[in-house]
Formats: structure tokens, sequence, C-alpha cells
């Protein structure tokens, strides 16, 4: 019997490379969705690549899956793995009915969540940081920031020094942010292999004042901090000069509060806060500059994962 889940696409607001020290990150889930569907037994599924975190994962397994929706660059890679994790666990759960796969266990959406996938022998729920170790265990490069944060949706916040992992609803009204694709995608293994990480601590600060800024639905301090933050990333070099000449263009148009390049050397996607009336004009001037529209804050969509058998 088919059986499927939904993740959400995932964009970095900011963190996207303190991520890989451990945070602070925020990360912005939203539709359109990755549909991950799989098999047990004999299926017309296909299977991941071999050398893939999920395709490593599901290896010897005898499950066969596939992903569809969603957009590459926003998250596939990962929205493959976390699919592949929950479908091994439910091997033995029933056929029949819905399950649920995430359960705020402390707090609620409006504060601090920490996430839990139940576990099928136990009653003890298995913990996101048993989530991230499993990934780790066949993506030891990556920071995992972008799985948990698919794994529970909107806007997540994740800190691995604190141990936080947590999600907010967009608080403030008057502000809007719209995520433009630029169509570009680089190799970001390679990339990160000659990062000098030591170097992104500069970019520390602005990433700490937008987490504040959200949790107290600070638009101003939020603005200045991904400002900051797009200035200090163009000063360190990681900044395609393309995404840059798209961040000058859209940065001058009235209403736009701030733009920033997210991703790897920020040439993945383009994030712009701005206000609600130039949302027809910054979409226009964007199109005009080969940048599709990918998503906007009506498109936050908060992750249950569940999914139907």
């Amino acid at each position: 019997m088919k059986r499927e889940l939904q993740v959400p696409a995932k964009t970095f607001l900011i963190g996207e490379y303190l991520a890989l020290r451990g945070g602070p990150a925020v990360v912005l889930g939203t539709r359109p969705n990755f549909i991950f569907q799989w098999e047990v037994g004999e299926s017309r599924l296909g299977d991941f690549h071999a050398e893939s975190p999920a395709g490593k994962w599901l290896a010897g397994s005898g499950l066969r899956a596939k992903v569809s929706g969603g957009r590459l660059g926003f998250g596939s890679s990962t929205a493959e793995f976390l699919g592949a994790w929950i479908a091994k666990r439910a091997e033995r759960l029933s056929l029949k009915g819905s399950q649920r796969w995430v359960q705020p266990i402390e707090g609620d959406f409006e504060g601090r969540l920490s996430a839990a996938w139940p576990e099928r022998h136990v009653d003890v729920p298995a913990s996101w940081l048993e989530l991230l170790s499993d990934y780790r265990s066949v993506a030891p490069l990556a920071s995992g920031a972008d799985l948990l944060a698919q794994a529970v949706g909107g806007v997540a916040i994740w800190d691995e020094r604190k141990a936080v992992l947590q999600r907010l609803p967009w608080r403030m009204r008057e502000l809007k942010f719209s995520i433009f694709a630029t169509g570009v995608k680089l190799a970001t293994h390679s990339h990160l292999q000659n990062l000098n990480l030591d170097a992104v601590e500069s970019l520390r600060p602005w990433a700490e004042d937008a987490v504040a800024g959200l949790e107290a639905g600070d638009a101003d301090r939020v603005v200045a901090s991904i400002r900051g933050c797009a200035r200090e990333l163009e000063a360190l070099g990681l900044v395609t000069e393309v995404t840059a000449e798209h961040l000058r263009a859209l940065d001058e148009i009235p209403g736009v509060r701030a733009a920033k390049g997210c991703g790897a050397l920020g040439a993945d996607a383009v994030l712009v806060l701005h206000d609600a009336e130039v949302e027809d004009e910054l979409r226009r001037i964007a199109l005009q500059r080969g940048l599709e529209f990918f998503a906007g804050e009506a498109d936050l969509w908060e992750s249950n994962l569940e999914f139907e058998t």
C-alpha cells in the first residue's frame, strides 16, 4: 500500500553559514510542498541515488520511494531523507488510519517547541536530536538545520548550541516577505569544502538579533538584522556578483526594506522584506530580471508530518 507524506520547502532567512557552526539559523518552511511517497514490498516506485542521504538510509530496506512537487534547490534532498527516515520507522505500523510524527511536547507554537517523533515500540518518543544524529550518519558534513526546519515548518529557529528547535508564527503584519528563485544552483558541497568557517562568526550578531526580533515581533529589528547580514555576506565574498546585482536593483524599489541572497553564495534565491503595497511592483521588476516568485508569508506551512495510510 502506498503511503504519502508532505514536507515543506525551505529557504534560509538567515544563518545558512552559521548553521555549520551550530547556528542560530532561521529557516522558512513554505509551500509548494514536497510529496514523499513510499511502498513496502513489490513497488513501481524508484530508488534514490545510492550516494544520496536518502539512498544510503534506505539501502537494503526493501522500501521504494519517490519525491514529487517542491522545487530543486529548496530542500529536495532533505525532504527525501526526512521521508525515508519516517518510512523506515513506519514499516510495522498499521496500514489503516493516520500517523502523526511531530508533536509539541513543551510550550506551544506561539513560543518554543520541542519536536518529537513517536517510536513504534515504546511510548517514549524519539527526539529531533535522534533525527539529526541519524542524518549525520549518512551526511557527516551537513548541518541538518534545513532538515529539522522542514520537520516543523513555518518560521523555524534552530540553535544547536542551546539545543533549541523553535517554531514561530510570522507576527509582523506590517512586514511581508517574498522569495524569488534565481534558477541558479551551485555545487554546495564543493563550495563548503573551501569555506573558512572561522570567518563566518562575524555573521553571528546579525543572526542572534534576527531571532530576537522574530520572537518579539519587532519588524524594524528583523529588517536591520537582514540588511546587516546581507552587507556582511558581501564583504566576506559570500555573494555571487549576479545575486549582488539583483539585490542592489531590488533594494532601490520604494517600499523594499531589505534584500538578501539565500543559500550557498546567495545563489539559490533572493529574499525581500517589504511593505504590502509594493508587492505588485516588486514582482514585476523581479520578473524583468529573470527572477521567479516562489513563496511569501501567506505560503508558510506548519508541518505536522501527518500521513494517511
